[in-house]
């Protein structure tokens, strides 16, 4: 049965999500119908995409994290800072790559040290994450002094490039939408096609169920915190190249709506229940909103509102949902 309803919440969204496409293209399709506009929307959904797969992990634990979007602004500023720093030693293409690998151990170890809290001490995800997301980004504007990091490399601008990947038959595919695809294969196979996978459910669906069954939840915690704060950690890598710089204030409220997206594609808030392909959808009707407002001519103030809307949107229906399966 609960199979069952999760079908029901993908195909839901998917519906919602072509009616809302279709919309757009009548309303502009001057605007909608472009390379350019493909190419815009599919970066903007490759980064939601992503925060969204790293939330749906912890979410699908029964946790919860806050902090992607400060993640955001802080991996960043320390790709940006590294880039600056190492490529007069090293080379432009070498500082690159060894930075973005640095700023994503750095996004494991937030990581890391949210499920120590969580593990070892008992701490509540919302409060340690609501930390986070206060901690790291006054790290970003500390480090920076309150102004952005400029002057980069051009390699710098190599994934976060607004361009596209030169794939033949997908020329509106940015570069970024490729890492994005590929990151979603890969959640998709650990979620629900290995042992690892039917951990992370067993832990929420009933802890101490899992526990006594022989499930490390501890390491499960481990593996979803660490995967939600890379793929945070990597949003931020792509941002601060698409744009060249390092700014401390890239990322504001991104994690409300990769969890709204999450919420929206059928994960359920209290843990066990929902699949990698309905964050994915919902974070394709979150990305394209903003967009398609903006492309009907609706004011910013509209749309900032809209977002706070849908989230209220998604929780309803997570409760409505979580209801359902009850009385199933």
């Amino acid at each position: 049965m609960c199979v069952r309803v999760k079908n029901r919440a993908e195909s839901g969204i998917f519906v919602a999500l072509v009616v809302a496409m279709v919309a757009v293209a009548v309303l502009n399709p001057a605007a909608f119908f472009q390379t350019y506009s493909a190419n815009l929307w599919l970066f903007s959904l490759s980064l939601i995409g992503l925060l969204a797969i790293g939330e749906t992990f912890v979410i699908l634990t029964g946790g919860i994290d806050l902090a992607p979007g400060s993640i955001i602004a802080l991996a960043g500023v320390l790709d940006a800072l590294l880039v600056q720093k190492l490529a007069p030693v090293m080379g432009d293409v070498p500082a690159v790559v060894l930075a973005i690998a640095l700023t994503l151990a750095a996004g494991v170890g937030i990581g890391l040290y949210h499920s120590f809290y969580i593990n070892r001490l008992g701490v509540p995800p919302f409060i340690i994450t609501l930390g986070t997301l206060i901690i790291a980004r006054g790290l970003a504007e500390y480090i920076t002094h309150g102004s952005i990091i400029s002057g980069l490399p051009e390699a710098f601008n190599a994934i976060g490039a607004s361009g596209n990947a030169h794939v033949r038959f997908l020329p509106f595919l940015p570069v970024a939408g490729v890492l994005f695809v590929a990151l979603a294969i890969v959640a998709h196979l650990i979620a629900h096609h290995t042992a690892l996978g039917r951990r992370i459910y067993a832990v929420g669906g009933n802890v101490e169920a899992a526990r006594l069954a022989g499930v490390n939840v501890e390491g499960v915690r481990a593996f979803c915190y660490s995967a939600s704060a890379a793929c945070a950690a990597l949003a931020g890598v792509i941002i601060a190249s698409g744009v060249t710089i390092g700014d401390p204030k890239a990322g504001v409220a991104y994690e409300l709506t990769a969890i709204a997206a999450v919420v929206i594609g059928g994960i359920s808030l209290t843990g066990g229940v929902g699949t990698i392909l309905g964050a994915v959808i919902g974070a394709g009707l979150m990305s394209l909103l903003p967009l398609g407002l903006t492309f009907i001519g609706v004011e910013s103030w509209w749309q900032s509102m809209s977002t706070g809307f849908v989230v209220v949107l998604a929780v309803t229906l997570d409760s409505v949902r979580r209801r359902r399966r009850e009385r199933l």
